[in-house]
This record gives C-alpha cells, structure tokens and sequence, in this order.
C-alpha cells in the first residue's frame, strides 16, 4: 500500500440542530437560527403530515428518522433522502433508534403522544 496517494477531503459535519415534527425533519445553523433545509417524509397510509410524530437519531454524517411505519435515512448536510424502509409488518407506534454510537428513546414524547390521541378521543365522543 501506498501511503503518498491522495486521500479524499474529509467534509466536516455542520453545526446543525436537527429537529423532526410534523412528518418533516429539518437543520437549523446553530450560529444564526437560519432554517438550511427542510425534508418532509412520505405521507404514509395516514395521509397528512401534521401531527405526525417523528422519531430522530443523529449519528455521524447520517440521519435516521422513522415516522408513520417507515424508517429513513438523510443525508445530515443536505438533507437528501438516502434510503427509506417500508419496515412491513412492524406496525406504526412510537419507534426508538440506536446505533453504537448513539441512541433516541423518546420518553416524554410518549407522554405527549397518548395526551394527543385521548384528546382527539375525547373530541370524537
């Protein structure tokens, strides 16, 4: 092996804060609060989006969401979609995600999740 050839450049991760709701997931510059990009998720059997809860993992140079059943991978710079799972037979719950090097368990959006279904319930009655 030789080490002289050139390498590929290394791109740094941005300093992004990713957030996910609604069916979307999204990066915000830290610095400015700048809104980079916006990506919404497949609209699964349930139709719209809106109250979609979406479960988010950052983990290197990657995004891993799941929404309504399906699991997708983002790219953590621009937001393109890399790959998506239909995750079949799985079902549609709350999902967590875990790879080695982190984790999202989302306790207190369970909590806000069961609030919403017995309000719409209620609602319904």
């Amino acid at each position: 092996m030789n080490d002289n050839q050139p390498q590929p450049p290394v791109l740094p991760v941005p300093d992004y804060l990713y957030m996910a709701t609604k069916g979307s997931v999204a990066a915000v510059d830290k610095r400015s609060g700048e809104m980079v990009w916006q990506t919404p998720l497949a609209s699964g059997i349930f139709g719209g989006a809106s109250t979609v809860f979406v479960t988010l993992l950052v983990d290197g140079d990657r995004i891993f969401a799941h929404a309504k059943g399906e699991l997708y991978c983002l790219d953590a710079q621009s937001g393109a979609l890399l790959w998506t799972n239909p995750l079949e037979g799985w079902g549609y719950g709350l999902t967590s995600l875990a790879t080695r090097a982190a984790a999202s368990t989302p306790p207190m959006a369970c909590v806000e999740y069961v609030q919403e279904a017995e309000e719409a319930s209620r609602r319904r009655d």
